[in-house]
């Protein structure tokens, strides 16, 4: 059967986060993990590695969120899935270059206007200096969430879960778009929840899994019609364990 989305209600996103904040508990470790991988990237040259980093940031995260779903590794889980996708998430972070180039040239357009004293500008490197390496992840995901956020949303889980080139899961992720417009409020709202969390830095932690495990849970929704079920990796050897009785 083809994958196509579907429009679903407005209140799924209630049982999509719902579902993320459950899914994000089941491996916390993991989670902590790969913001933690990513924040020296923030410490080196500003933001601009982490916005070559966040779709395969954002793609680990959806496995994870499949991964825990299943009770299965998350390391077999990437082995399995990731295969060739690497280039493709890479070329996702495109998407994302129009507004760089946006907010980098009314940055110089505003210094042409605003010639700052010795002071100004010894002040503002100190702010920079002190700008921690969470904060400027949460502002490049608040970044990404303004500008690509509704196709992100979709277009991630369908590049690391689906064999999909990379033209056909940005269609795709447009006609999901489409069929469900509200989802340009959920990105705008967390775009903002991202900036705010800067005033808390360990706030980048579970933001970061609740809303990659929610992209996974409205993924399966608008996809597949299905929602997700919390395997336990005790109920699969109950079943492996009772399933020759049952045949018998």
């Amino acid at each position: 059967m083809q994958l196509q989305p579907r429009p679903v209600p407005a209140r799924h996103i209630l049982h999509w986060f719902a579902d993320g904040l459950r899914l994000s508990t089941r491996q916390p470790l993991w989670f902590v993990m790969l913001v933690a991988t990513a924040l020296p990237a923030g410490m080196l040259l500003a933001a601009m590695p982490l916005f070559l980093l966040l779709p395969s940031l954002l793609g680990c995260g959806v496995l994870l969120a499949f991964s825990s779903e299943q009770a299965s590794s998350f390391l077999a889980t990437v082995a399995g899935q990731c295969r060739g996708k690497a280039l493709r998430l890479l070329a996702a972070t495109l998407l994302a270059a129009p507004a760089v180039f946006f907010i980098a040239s009314l940055l110089l357009f505003g210094a042409q206007f605003d010639e700052p004293s010795p002071a100004q500008t010894a002040a503002a490197t100190q702010s920079i200096l002190s700008f921690e390496p969470a904060d400027i992840l949460l502002v490049t995901l608040f970044l990404w969430f303004v500008a690509v956020g509704p196709i992100l949303w979709f277009m991630v889980p369908l590049l690391v879960l689906e064999t999909l080139p990379l033209k056909i899961a940005f269609a795709l992720a447009l006609k999901a778009c489409l069929h469900n417009l509200y989802i340009a409020m959920v990105t705008s709202t967390l775009a903002l929840v991202f900036l705010a969390g800067i005033n808390i830095s360990i706030s980048a932690f579970p933001l970061y899994a609740i809303v990659v495990c929610a992209m996974y849970a409205s993924y399966r929704d608008v996809f597949y019609g299905e929602a997700i079920k919390m395997a336990t990796a005790a109920s699969k050897t109950v079943a492996t364990l009772t399933a020759p009785e049952n045949t018998g």
